[in-house]
């Protein structure tokens, strides 16, 4: 009989090793076994049905976040999620930690790589938080104090709170506040893309917080769009620049920050496709 290793497991199952060996330790892969520290896996092995584990999985982005977050499923798309928007969308504020000690930190609560910058590790941290209190609470309304709530929990413990690299405040509307702008987008009956869109460059031009403003806003717009039934995404560090040309030039263009969001929603399709969820 052929073996394959872990790795070539997850080129052909199209999933990252981290599930491969999530699904190894589970026994869920009939004929793997361990020789020494190595799993050899059948070369003929069929990758494993999601749903075995669950049972009867939600079909839905929001309900499956929720059962899995409840569960401690980590091998799914919220252990997926949690950790991509915590990455990236520190990353964009300048946190230096690699991706793969981010999965670490969030999906293992462990450090793996040496030299490792406490605060940034605490941010991670602190993000997996703030997206877990997002999915709890992503049909709630938006207020002042949710906001300062997700800006509390992305900031606790700390020693040194970043000052954050994303401060477009330069822009900042004159005679605009927070209040302003949540009483302005509450009290459209029913919110459209755009809407939400223009939610988040309000956010972002605030500057209400210096620390992790931009950090609070992208989780406001994972929040609405989940809400209100449109496809999530995340800005990555290839679209990073076509983010913030977007954010600027709003008022004047806004089909450029829409299109650079559809780049990252297509990317968020093959996600939720690949774990069988619906919006």
């Amino acid at each position: 009989m052929e073996y394959m290793s872990v790795t070539q497991a997850a080129k052909k199952w199209n999933i990252t090793e981290r599930a491969v060996r999530n699904y190894l330790k589970e026994e869920r892969v009939e004929g793997a076994f361990m020789m020494g520290k190595t799993w050899v896996i059948p070369m003929d092995a069929k990758k494993p049905d999601r749903k075995i584990r669950a049972g009867s999985l939600p079909d839905t982005l929001i309900d499956r976040l929720k059962y899995e977050k409840k569960k401690g499923i980590y091998s799914g798309i919220y252990g997926e999620l949690l950790v991509k928007t915590a990455f990236y969308s520190n990353l964009l504020s300048g946190n230096r930690l690699p991706l793969e000690c981010v999965e670490d930190i969030i999906r293992e609560n462990m450090i793996k790589s040496p030299n490792v910058n406490l605060d940034e590790v605490l941010e991670q941290l602190n993000h997996g938080r703030a997206f877990n209190y997002v999915v709890d609470n992503a049909q709630k309304p938006l207020s002042v104090g949710f906001m300062e709530k997700i800006s509390h929990i992305l900031s606790a413990n700390l020693r040194h709170k970043r000052v954050s690299r994303e401060d477009l405040s330069e822009q900042k509307p004159e005679g605009s506040s927070l209040e302003a702008v949540l009483l302005d987008y509450n009290s459209k009956d029913g919110s459209s893309f755009e809407d939400i869109l223009d939610l988040h460059v309000k956010l972002m031009l605030l500057g209400f917080n210096r620390h992790y403003g931009g950090q609070t806003a992208r989780l406001i717009l994972f929040k609405e769009c989940i809400k209100n039934k449109f496809l999530p995404f995340v800005i990555d560090e290839e679209l990073k620049l076509s983010y913030y040309r977007g954010i600027r030039e709003w008022e004047k263009e806004k089909w450029y920050l829409v299109d650079t969001c559809r780049i990252a929603g297509d990317r968020m399709t093959e996600i939720l496709n690949r774990y069988d969820v619906l919006l």
